[in-house]
């Protein structure tokens, strides 16, 4: 093909190729079998796009260099996965290492798609069009060649990037650098559908179609929705350099036939326009564009059953099954759990949620208001002895407030098949929904007095209703929702432990730590003392006289109090 020629021009991503009034970046005209060696310093950080124009079908091929005007030195594109988590370090309050965790990330095997994404389509095009000049019998071919390049090549242009792990190990390390046990981890793991360009079969022969490159940002098939689902789990100890089980939980999966929803979606680019002829009346141009198809998938993936099985020392096997049935898909909630352990007993459990009581107020109106998950009523069965009824419990539900919140009313419950009795009437909430006073099944009145911004319950009251201990007492609620100290806090709720015929039992606290300190109903004072990492660590009586100390050390580790 010596001797033949083409036009060659840099455009902007953007530019309309067949607009002559756009000045292009560069353009020459060149004989085929020749290196365009151009200028790059002027596009350095910009997108841009070269297209070559030819009256014939070019069997050539691109090389792009990029020279770095910086130092000179091609700096290929590497492959990276972001971000993990490779260990977490445990410190005492002194500093002192005390464990530490490595995670360990594996593919496994099969799953060579998820080790990195794909490079998308559009860093080269090639196209053929045919044309028809109107009152003449003269066809026109021409051929289109773009190489779409930038020098910030992003992970952006699509979703195909995510990576995902379907096995992750955390090991426990100890002091020495020795590895005592860990957790082993199995997730479910699904790739992404790339995009596939689309062509019309009823396009007429006269009109020519080529494979078309994919969108750059078209978006890929999500077959990856149910991605984390655990599959498995198992805990593990080192003997030695033998690792030894010491239980494993296998949860199945399913999907939902009539929950299955795929949607067909398309992104479309347009390549060109065509300014200077009319179109062929009632002929589809599907050529002047690139179309790209994917689907949207979704589905309900629901457990159907849970499989754990704990392992002795000495190599015995407890194994317990659960397995799960759904008989409301609109609240997608276990109906019905059935338990089978290692003596062959199989016991059942059968829940009822505010869609089977929707008829009835308040749980119409929880269900509109999307509060379904809350078990109203919950009936176990020995399945052993002709589905024998064992107990049943039902907590019904009442609106608060200005029916803004819903609140447990009573709670009921039965054995062996018997009607059900209340076992407790909620009679009193404050306005963050915290209990004020409930009456038991023997008619005992019990109310709770909440301090520290009503986070926690400073004070139970037995035997006496919530509004008489206010009024009665005057115990000023400014301390009680914001004490100075614990000791201030105790002096104030003194007064309550002054009125008659109750008991009264109160508590200290240390806001996002625990309790500091608890006073019986004989005034008798008890301490908790925590670590600098928050955990209980010493329990003192009134004396401050340790009557308790807590140690923490992990699995393998000599006890260490201090």
């Amino acid at each position: 093909m010596a001797g033949q020629t083409v036009y060659l021009k840099i455009l902007p991503p953007d530019a309309d190729p067949y607009n002559d009034w756009i000045t292009p970046l560069y353009s020459t005209w060149a004989n085929i079998n020749t290196s365009f060696d151009f200028n790059f310093l002027n596009l350095y950080g910009a997108a841009f796009k070269i297209v070559v124009y030819s009256a014939y079908p070019l069997p050539v091929h691109f090389d792009v260099n990029i020279d770095n005007p910086d130092d000179h030195a091609v700096r290929p594109l590497k492959p990276v996965g972001g971000v993990t988590v490779k260990s977490v370090a445990d410190h005492d309050g002194a500093g002192n290492l005390v464990n530490r965790r490595n995670f360990i990330y594996e593919f496994g095997t099969n799953q060579p798609d998820l080790l990195m994404s794909y490079f998308p389509d559009n860093l080269s095009d090639e196209g053929l069009f045919y044309t028809t000049i109107r009152g003449t019998e003269n066809d026109y071919f021409f051929y289109m060649y773009q190489i779409m390049s930038n020098t910030t090549y992003g992970m952006y242009v699509n979703d195909y990037s995510t990576i995902t792990f379907p096995k992750v190990t955390e090991q426990w390390v100890d002091q020495n650098g020795i590895v005592t046990g860990g957790i082993e981890h199995e997730y479910m793991a699904g790739g992404k559908s790339r995009p596939v360009s689309f062509g019309n079969k009823v396009i007429p022969d006269y009109v020519h179609e080529y494979s078309s490159a994919i969108p750059g940002g078209a978006q890929s098939s999500n077959g990856d929705l149910h991605n984390g689902k655990e599959l498995t789990t198992r805990t593990f100890k080192m003997v030695g350099q033998v690792k030894r089980y010491m239980s494993e939980t296998v949860n199945h999966y399913s999907t939902e036939p009539s929950t299955a929803f795929t949607g067909t979606y398309y992104a479309v680019q347009q390549l060109i326009s065509r300014p200077y002829y009319g179109y062929e009346a009632g002929v589809p141009y599907f050529a002047d564009y690139n179309v790209s198809r994917y689907y949207v998938y979704s589905n309900w993936l629901k457990l159907d059953e849970t499989i754990t099985t704990t392992y002795t020392d000495a190599g015995e096997a407890l194994q317990q099954t659960q397995q799960f049935q759904y008989a409301n898909t609109t609240h997608m909630q276990p109906t019905l759990v059935k338990t089978f352990n290692s003596k062959e007993q199989i016991k059942t459990v059968i829940n009822k949620y505010p869609h089977d009581f929707a008829a009835t107020a308040p749980y119409g109106d929880m269900v509109s208001r999307h509060i379904i998950t809350p078990v109203v009523e919950q009936t176990q069965r020995n399945e052993s002895i002709l589905l024998q009824e064992l107990a049943r419990t039902k907590t019904n539900y009442s609106y608060l407030g200005q029916n803004t919140l819903f609140r447990a009313a009573s709670i009921a419950s039965s054995i062996k098949g018997n009607d059900l009795e209340t076992d407790v009437s909620f009679d009193q909430y404050d306005d963050k929904g915290n209990v004020l006073q409930y009456t038991g099944r023997d008619g005992v009145i019990t109310c709770f007095v909440w301090g520290y911004n009503k986070q926690f319950p400073v004070a139970k009251i037995i035997g006496k209703a919530y509004v008489d201990v206010i009024n009665q007492s005057g115990v000023n609620m400014s301390i009680v929702n914001s004490p100075a100290t614990d000791n201030a806090l105790r002096t104030e709720l003194n007064k309550i432990r002054t009125l008659s015929s109750c008991q009264v039992t109160s508590f200290t606290y240390a806001p996002l730590v625990g309790m500091t300190s608890q006073t019986d109903p004989a005034g008798r004072i008890t301490y908790y003392e925590y670590d600098a990492a928050g955990r209980l660590h010493l329990v003192r009586d009134q004396s401050n006289h340790i009557v308790k100390m807590i140690c923490y050390n992990f699995y393998g580790q000599p006890v260490n109090c201090n």
